[in-house]
């Protein structure tokens, strides 16, 4: 009886480090950029509180960052080509799993319609003058609407 009470004990106290391994405490997720949620590859992960802990994304944009005390940290994240990105994070008994942060691009790619009149569209100057007028600037209330140009002409003042 007493052998298998010191062998339950030492089955317990094995099996105590595997649980307490088990609850950690941190954070991860996965940097992705904005345009396509590519994976940002060799982003930094910097969790700043008493003292700062620095992380670099893997291949795939993942990021872990365990066996933190808990509390709210401020998190930034920058890689080359990005806008840095800085968030409030709150780490909590468990590792928290952020899932995708989006880093929007430093470069700005401006798409415009291209937009032509072709000379058949405008063959004459009354043509020109009838072609309708989008949302015209004017606080003219004959000018407000739009699609469609209204003159003092159709109204009859009285």
């Amino acid at each position: 009886m007493k052998n298998k009470i010191i062998l339950l004990i030492k089955a317990f106290l094995s099996v105590l480090p595997l649980t307490a391994k088990s609850q950690l405490n941190g954070i991860k997720g996965t940097v992705v950029s904005r345009i396509g949620r590519a994976p940002v590859q060799g982003a930094k992960v910097t969790l700043k509180a008493d003292k700062e802990r620095i992380v670099v994304t893997s291949q795939k944009g993942e990021f872990e960052i365990t066996d933190i005390p808990l509390g709210t940290y401020q998190m930034i994240v920058e890689a080359a080509d990005f806008q840095t990105l800085n968030l409030s994070v709150k780490v909590e008994n468990y590792l928290k799993d952020l899932n995708f942060i989006t880093l929007v691009s430093e470069f700005v790619v401006e798409k415009a319609d291209e937009f032509s009149l072709s000379e058949f569209d405008t063959e004459s100057a009354s043509d020109v003058q009838s072609m309708p007028v989008l949302l015209s600037a004017s606080k003219d209330v004959f000018e407000n609407i739009a699609g469609y140009k209204f003159g003092e002409v159709r109204f009859r003042n009285r």
